[in-house]
């Protein structure tokens, strides 16, 4: 996993979509990118109510401009509710939790 993309993500909260991560300037210099010669990747945060819950990573090694819009479109519209589904699931952990107390 190409850590310099995972933490741009997590600092900015926004999307990553490279359609050949050696040639991008910003993270061709990623010892992942460099050593895995990796081609599509596409990194999203999960964000509910701004608070980041998590983020996605993937990546494909062999073919360039794996990760079209059309997907990345899904993504998004997904996203969202993975989200609200990881803060759910946290917050009845915690209740859980408190109720065993």
């Amino acid at each position: 996993m190409a850590e310099s993309i995972v933490n741009y993500v997590y600092h900015t909260k926004e999307i990553v979509l490279l359609d050949d991560a050696s040639q991008n300037l910003l993270f061709s210099n990623d010892e992942y990118i460099k050593s895995k010669r990796s081609k599509s990747i596409l990194c999203v945060p999960l964000i509910n109510r701004d608070k980041l819950q998590g983020i996605i990573y993937f990546s494909n090694d062999l073919t360039s401009s794996a990760f079209t819009e059309q997907r990345l479109a899904l993504l998004k519209m997904i996203s969202g509710q993975i989200a609200i589904s990881i803060e759910n699931a946290l917050f009845y952990t915690e209740l859980e939790n408190k109720v065993q107390q």
